[in-house]
């Protein structure tokens, strides 16, 4: 994700609210991906918790690379954790920008319609 300068705050870095919102977005891009691998409907879910915790300041210019893990993948709940590094000239991750773990529910999907007797 390259740091623009529509995503900064008044101090001159990236705001705190495109950091969730990174986080939340990847997130659930990796729950879609597990979902299409294990043959299931790719559901994006609701949230239930979001956090961010906020380690160093990236600036407008700046790559922010995105490491998503999934630690538990439930019937109906799916546990992620984010971090988002700066991006070194070399392409490695560098310096830890921010975390955080984002739960998400699926509700189970809607019984299929029953067949009418004609």
């Amino acid at each position: 994700v390259q740091v623009t300068p529509t995503m900064v705050n008044p101090g001159g870095t990236i705001h705190g609210g495109c950091l969730g919102t990174i986080i939340d977005v990847a997130s659930t891009i990796a729950k879609l991906l597990i979902d299409v691998s294990q043959d299931r409907e790719p559901l994006p879910g609701v949230s239930l918790s979001l956090g961010v915790t906020f380690v160093s300041a990236a600036k407008p210019g700046e790559t922010l690379f995105v490491e998503v893990t999934v630690p538990k993948v439930g019937r109906q709940v799916f546990f992620t954790n984010t971090q988002l590094f700066a991006k070194e000239k070399d392409g490695s991750k560098g310096r830890l920008v921010a975390e955080g773990p984002h739960t998400k529910f699926v509700p189970p999907p809607p019984p299929a319609p029953k067949k009418s007797k004609i």
